[in-house]
């Protein structure tokens, strides 16, 4: 209840005493939804008046001297100068009014929930400046809203018993609907201190149990006038603001607090700080998740697909049939029938065959497609293992992101995800969404492989490290490889180099050659010629070796990249 009436009444008459003849230096906002005053206060020392408008945490409280900043903006300057003659709330409404000495002008203040806003009102009610929406407020008359519910502090019991019998609607409809001041959390409070069930009709309670909740509904509003301010927590965070202890709220851990302002500082400031926590917490979770379900969905692809290995041995087999019984073989036939000795049964076996092709280059061919799907196997063995390592770190990064409650936690576990590249920051994505390079791992280095010439410049000028290290085929097109140094070493492990050389062979123009030229160097030593083709770059103090490209299935593959 931060926005309840008789908070803001309190708050306003607390802050008129504090605030008085306090002269306004700047006027400035530092972020959404928050206005700043700073102010000279008579007694000789300054402070911040800070309004909030946000939608679930809207406030209106003193806090420390904040000085406006290079990046703040500046927001209705038309204040600035002037002297806060007092400050007063609209009876019966959730809107505090400043008032200045120097003008008629005056500050609004509402806080209505989504329509929360500040606004400077002449004397006749038309808005001069507005906080939010200024286009669409200023011109026009700033309305008060009439309210024809009732003051339920200023009813006798009598009155109050004869409208609550006389309706059939339930206690808690009838109390939000014909009365001010019933909130949620009122609401839910004042039936923890009575027996009467929420959705009883009024009319089908006897005038004891009428009596007994008109007078705990005097208790409680006289409570709101004179009780102390609470903050209510869950562990550490911030679950509600009340004027007084909350029957509703014992199993919270409740601190009390000395000043109306300091309590709504303390709970304000925190649930904005919870608020983003959880929000943060949520999008990291998400993304986990998302790359988890992708994971599982490939292991179970590879899974259904792991009789690469049984194929390739039976094909082996079904070539040395072949051979090992040339007299079945016919030049010309399509088809050849061979006894399978590899069976204990020793069946006859039909295999089909090229009648182009001499036998033995028949029988190369069930060699040949034997050695593709070995190669296959263990190109998905070793994709396998890097899927089921990466979905390892997923489940850590879940378990540990479902405890988190503060923002150093989070801040580690993001840059972690962002390391991976599991996070993308806003165009790092290319074409159709996937990423602008495949990702390759070997003995616990990451290994980023540009895939066109303008996701090799993204990969190298805005995605990769100054201290990483840099890799390109020398005369030929090809993609730009990028080694990941989080050690910051000078250079890379020997083995690792060779492979990353091997690698960038692999993606160019030289994939067929041998002894092929790879320049190297850190990515600080790269630079693109201005108006110089996608691509294109001029590299300093590089270093050249000569390798070979990967064969081809050698069971190394992205275990990120996208290109199924």
């Amino acid at each position: 209840m931060h926005t309840h009436y008789f908070t803001l009444k309190r708050q306003a008459a607390e802050l008129d005493a504090w605030l008085k003849g306090a002269v306004v230096l700047e006027s400035f906002t530092a972020r959404k939804n928050e206005w700043l005053l700073s102010l000279a206060l008579p007694q000789g020392q300054d402070q911040t008046l800070a309004l909030g408008c946000d939608p679930q945490v809207p406030y209106f409280l003193v806090r420390d001297l904040l000085r406006r900043g290079r990046n703040m903006a500046p927001v209705m300057p038309a204040v600035v100068g002037l002297s806060i003659a007092g400050i007063a709330i609209e009876p019966g409404e959730r809107l505090i009014v400043v008032q200045f000495s120097e003008t008629a002008r005056t500050l609004h203040c509402r806080y209505f929930g989504l329509h929360s806003n500040f606004y400077l009102v002449e004397q006749e009610g038309t808005v001069l400046d507005a906080f939010k929406k200024s286009r669409q407020w200023i011109g026009k008359r700033l309305e008060s809203r009439d309210s024809e519910r009732l003051d339920p502090t200023d009813l006798s019991l009598e009155v109050f018993l004869e409208l609550v019998a006389e309706s059939e609607d339930s206690i808690e409809g009838l109390l939000k609907k014909r009365f001010r001041y019933f909130t949620r959390t009122v609401l839910d409070e004042l039936f923890a201190r009575v027996s009467i069930h929420p959705g009883a009709p009024g009319a089908h309670c006897s005038r004891g149990e009428l009596t007994g909740l008109y007078r705990e509904i005097q208790r409680l509003f006289h409570q709101f006038k004179e009780g102390e301010p609470c903050v209510y927590f869950q562990r550490k965070r911030p679950v509600k603001f009340t004027l007084g202890a909350f029957y509703s709220l014992s199993p919270y851990r409740k601190k009390t607090f000395s000043t109306l302002n300091e309590a709504l500082r303390v709970f304000c400031f925190q649930a904005l700080r919870w608020r983003w926590i959880t929000e943060r917490k949520k999008q990291l979770q998400q993304a986990v998740e998302k790359h988890r379900r992708r994971i599982l969905k490939r292991l179970e692809t590879i899974e259904r697909s792991g009789h690469d290995g049984r194929k390739s041995e039976r094909f082996r087999q079904l070539g040395e049939l072949l051979l090992s019984q040339p007299e079945s073989f016919r030049q010309g036939a399509c088809e050849v029938v061979v006894v399978d000795y590899f069976n204990p049964e020793m069946p006859e076996v039909r295999l089909p065959v090229n009648p182009a092709l001499t036998l033995q280059e028949n029988a190369e061919q069930y060699f040949k497609k034997s050695r593709e799907l070995r190669q296959r196997s263990q190109q998905r063995e070793e994709e396998n293992r890097q899927l089921r390592k990466e979905l390892q770190f997923l489940e850590e990064a879940a378990s540990a992101l479902s405890q988190a409650e503060d923002r150093k936690t989070l801040a580690a576990w993001e840059q972690r995800l962002r390391d991976r590249h599991l996070l993308q920051n806003t165009g790092e994505k290319g074409p159709s969404g996937r990423l602008p390079y495949r990702v390759y791992e070997k003995e616990g280095y990451q290994i980023w492989v540009g895939r066109s010439a303008t996701e090799n410049d993204t990969l190298t000028f805005r995605l990769a490290h100054k201290e990483d290290w840099w890799l390109h085929v020398q005369g030929y097109r090809g993609s730009h490889v990028i080694v990941r140094n989080p050690r910051r070493l000078e250079a890379p492990p020997e083995p690792i180099l060779h492979f990353a050389a091997r690698l960038a062979v692999t993606h160019s123009a030289a994939k067929h050659a041998r002894y092929v030229p790879v320049l190297w160097t850190k990515v600080r030593y790269v630079r693109k010629p201005r108006k110089s083709p996608p691509g294109t770059v001029v590299a300093e103090r590089t270093r050249t070796m000569f390798v070979d490209p990967l064969p081809t299935g050698t069971g190394w593959s992205g275990f990120m990249d996208d290109k199924k």
